[in-house]
């Protein structure tokens, strides 16, 4: 960083009952440097953020209940569905593509998810749809994913009032069976910087940009 010199500054703190407010002058001047390349690192980080929502389709599974065997029934469902979506995604390289097949899907997915439940002698409904969502910091495996609102294939269990389960459809990393290494599928979708964020950026900047996506939507 470039050191500052102000020579107004210098020359007014050239009398010494003024050098408390010469100081004021340069510690003011040193947090308006400090703030300036704050902004614009942080600018950068929140457009890279903006690019991964846009570029993400998540699964989102609600369970009935918080209960065992609620909580049991929701994974039962997540393994279903996710190998019935490995099957139906294998082939796509776009999110506007995994987003069309999964709307012409849909009742394939929830007859899926329903038939899991009933197999395992449950009757709880299902409901199934593409939506806009909004989720906190979350991580997955070694990716921390910004907060922000996402375009999300959700599944309700019954009365959808229990601890959830998700994972990211589109890159396909919590599809083991397309085939595709995650990294690589990751880095095709996001960019390198769009990874490099997601796994080694300091917290406190999701922390931040969270507070800002919420203060944008309340707006």
């Amino acid at each position: 960083m470039p050191k500052f010199h102000n020579r107004a500054a210098d020359l007014y703190c050239t009398h010494p009952k003024r050098n408390r407010t010469c100081i004021c002058i340069r510690l003011a001047a040193l947090i308006g440097t400090l703030a300036a390349i704050f902004l614009m690192n942080f600018c950068s980080f929140a457009r890279v953020c903006n690019t991964l929502r846009s570029q993400t389709l998540r699964l989102h599974i609600i369970a009935n209940s918080d209960s065992a065997a609620d909580q049991q029934l929701k994974l039962l469902v997540r393994d279903a569905v996710v190998r019935d979506c490995s099957r139906l995604f294998c082939n796509c390289t776009s999110l506007e593509q995994t987003q069309q097949i999964a709307a012409e899907n849909l009742s394939r997915l929830q007859h899926t998810a329903q038939n899991t439940l009933q197999q395992a002698g449950c009757s709880y409904p299902v409901e199934i749809c593409l939506t806009n969502m909004w989720f906190d910091i979350r991580s997955y495996e070694s990716y921390t994913l910004p907060a922000g609102q996402y375009r999300t294939l959700q599944i309700k269990i019954g009365k959808a009032e229990g601890y959830n389960w998700w994972c990211v459809l589109f890159p396909s990393l919590c599809l083991p069976s397309s085939g595709r290494d995650t990294r690589q599928e990751a880095t095709r979708v996001w960019g390198e910087d769009g990874v490099q964020l997601i796994t080694g950026e300091p917290k406190y900047k999701f922390a931040i940009a969270e507070l800002w996506e919420k203060l944008r939507d309340k707006g």
